[in-house]
């Protein structure tokens, strides 16, 4: 919800950004703003939740470096002691 915010405050303000993501859903909703480059990383498409994940993805996020980053998760499971 952050990162969305953060997003629509920058598109508002027509600064001009970079958006890396793994979600393909996300590249086509920012794909009409001139002022926004999408990088989409690779890797095996998860269906159930539309985003790449796998080596792939992870080999290019440790090229990546960000002046701003915001992470999302869908889930967190805590371990049993």
């Amino acid at each position: 919800l952050l990162a969305m915010v953060r997003c629509r405050n920058l598109i508002k303000q027509m600064q001009a950004f970079t958006v890396v993501t793994l979600s393909p859903t996300i590249a086509i909703g920012l794909a009409d703003y001139p002022n926004i480059e999408v990088i989409c990383l690779g890797g095996k498409l998860f269906k159930h939740l539309l985003v790449t994940r796998g080596i792939t993805l992870t080999e290019a996020v440790g090229r990546i470096n960000a002046d701003l980053y915001f992470m999302d998760v869908t889930g967190v499971h805590h371990a049993p002691d």
